[in-house]
């Protein structure tokens, strides 16, 4: 099970088409902006995927070489690296989940699971769980919670508050976000929002679509 995106399966042409159909914000709007003169440049010099890509912007040697081609700004690269780095799914400890039992939390430490992607890699599949279930006796509805949470937080910018109303919500695996319709996943997460007071500050409507295009490209593996 992949926690995080794979960059090894995206070619390099889906990766531009996802950054032309993104909506970003100002401070990265360039990366839509410039898609077509910078990938036909990364093109040309025959980098296939995003793995490959990222591997070069990683390391300041390859992206001095990559500087070479004229058709390619450090401003462009510099902005691509954050974006890439951003969208990788990072693990999150389970005790931030304040509202899930601690004993649960305190059995699944016993396990050597303590973060969201050991918890989505090792018991995220059917069969592992239920051996799990079994040996360490514990609530198999707590256990899919603290699972479906672990998936959503894998989506770019979903912390374990917003996870939280994305459970309660009813939109509470990726698969379901991504497949969402934002503007009924707003109303919803902000009516219960208004009721349960999960978070303070304000989600807009953009912020919502955001989240739900960034669902999009994460795999889908969890079994529930």
């Amino acid at each position: 099970m992949n926690y995080s995106i794979d960059f090894g399966q995206i070619t390099l042409k889906q990766y531009e088409n996802i950054l032309k159909n993104k909506d970003f914000i100002p401070s990265r709007q360039i990366l839509k902006d410039e898609a077509d003169v910078h990938f036909n440049a990364f093109q040309r010099l025959n980098i296939i995927n995003l793995e490959q890509l990222y591997g070069i912007l990683k390391s300041k040697k390859k992206k001095d070489e990559l500087l070479k081609e004229e058709d390619i700004s450090e401003e462009y690269l510099k902005i691509l690296l954050r974006e890439l780095k951003s969208i990788i799914s990072k693990p999150i400890k389970l005790s931030e989940f304040k509202w899930i039992s601690t004993d649960l939390i305190s059995k699944l430490e016993e396990g050597g699971i303590s973060n969201t992607k050991d918890l989505y890699e090792k018991l995220g599949d059917t069969q592992n769980r239920k051996s799990f279930i079994e040996h360490s006796n514990v609530d198999e509805k707590a256990l899919i919670d603290l699972l479906k949470l672990s998936d959503l937080v894998r989506i770019q910018w979903v912390n374990s508050t917003f996870a939280h109303i994305l459970l309660v919500s009813g939109f509470d695996t990726v698969s379901k976000v991504s497949g969402a319709n934002f503007q009924d996943l707003y109303h919803k997460i902000s009516k219960n929002n208004e009721k349960l007071k999960l978070y303070k500050g304000k989600i807009g409507l953009n912020d919502i679509k955001l989240c739900v295009e960034a669902a999009k490209i994460l795999p889908i593996e969890l079994e529930i």
